[in-house]
């Protein structure tokens, strides 16, 4: 029954993971404004009217014939009693009945409210029975659900509460919250069916898409004519993205300058520049960008924006390339919009059809890739 005041008795003191995100959570929820615990309710579907973060967090509660994972104190006389199951299909209705009648016997049915948080896409079936037999008391919100709304609150609040907001979303993207991927009969089956094939073919297809990959990045390398190099010091082999990274003379990093992708995931060939990568790239192509390139860009509805993301950052699970949609023809800043906070890359996008995948379309890469480089150079360069 410990307090939660701070991270060390949030993490430290357990080993459990499941307890670990939980105590985490109850951490963050005391620390931000009490609005984002209020919001956390209104989503669950809990319609309370007066919530507070001023009374005690506590971890494993003790009651009768239960332990639920937390209790929070959210009036003078009102007490949120939380479960939380990491993975779906968790729920223990016999554990979360003596929750609710362990609650009512120590707090009184009137001064007690209970919320189950899981892997689930949706209440289950146990659970909506139980909201059915005691109104709006029960409350549900999935790990998706719940991060999806910490993202957002992230973008409204400033610092340091933004800053604590991303550490709990790095946290639980670490922990795979809100990443488990429910499986009913049928996509089982579907799995099962296909996984010899995928299994059988995983190498195959890496080492041809491999070699495609290799012979467009040659080919850009010949139609530039001497003022694109191949850069050994970026490359991913492994699939659902692979890429390889050119040198550019006169691009504002000449060394490690460009990339050229083919995502089998998003079905995608790109050829994309270097905005940045870091922070004190940032800091120098900003000015480039908004002095110089954002007009060249707008003018070219055929240019694309993009954002790195790490595996684990989204719904897809992986490294790779993301295409910012709603960027191309237009003129942003990028240092205003939170998809390239940091990361951003521009290019061209063409789509993965291995029917199309021959010389002609090689040439028309090459081609763009050509033009695409010229026009973002910021210094003339002199051919050899």
């Amino acid at each position: 029954m410990r307090e939660i005041r701070s991270l060390c008795d949030a993490l430290l003191e357990t080993h459990v993971q499941e307890d670990q995100c939980t105590n985490f959570l109850l951490w963050l929820l005391r620390k931000l404004p009490v609005k984002c615990l209020r919001d956390v309710c209104r989503d669950s579907g809990l319609l309370l009217d007066d919530v507070s973060n001023e009374y005690q967090f506590n971890a494993q509660w003790a009651l009768e014939n239960s332990r639920p994972d937390a209790r929070i104190q959210i009036a003078r006389n009102k007490f949120l009693f939380v479960e939380t199951k990491r993975f779906p299909n968790a729920l223990n209705r016999a554990q979360f009945e003596n929750h609710i009648t362990g609650g009512a016997k120590e707090v009184g049915e009137s001064n007690c409210w209970f919320l189950f948080i899981s892997g689930d896409s949706q209440a289950p079936p146990d659970l909506f029975q139980l909201r059915s037999l005691h109104a709006d008391r029960i409350g549900f919100i999935s790990w998706k659900g719940l991060l999806a709304l910490f993202d957002s609150l992230k973008k409204q609040l400033e610092k340091p509460y933004s800053i604590i907001l991303d550490e709990f979303l790095i946290f639980a993207r670490y922990h795979r919250l809100g990443k488990l991927t429910d499986m009913n009969t049928e996509e089982t089956k579907a799995f099962l069916a296909a996984y010899p094939t995928v299994n059988r073919y995983q190498e195959a297809a890496k080492e041809k898409f491999s070699k495609m990959l290799g012979t467009i990045t040659n080919r850009v390398i010949v139609d530039c004519e001497e003022i694109v190099t191949a850069c050994n010091a970026e490359e991913q082999t492994d699939l659902p993205c692979l890429y390889r990274s050119l040198n550019v003379k006169g691009w504002h990093t000449p060394i490690l300058s460009a990339f050229i992708f083919l995502n089998i995931l998003t079905k995608e060939i790109g050829v994309i520049g270097i905005g940045y990568q870091d922070t004190n790239q940032k800091k120098d192509f900003l000015p480039l960008w908004n002095g110089q390139f954002k007009q060249t860009f707008r003018n070219n509805p055929a240019l694309h924006a993009f954002t790195w993301i790490d595996k684990g950052n989204d719904e897809n699970d992986a490294d790779y390339f993301k295409l910012v949609a709603g960027t191309s023809g237009k003129l942003f800043d990028p240092a205003a919009l939170d998809d390239f906070k940091d990361y951003f890359y521009w290019g061209y996008c063409y789509p993965l059809e291995i029917d199309m995948l021959d010389e002609p379309m090689f040439a028309r890469i090459a081609s763009d890739a050509k033009e695409f480089l010229a026009s973002f150079t910021s210094t003339k360069v002199k051919r050899g």
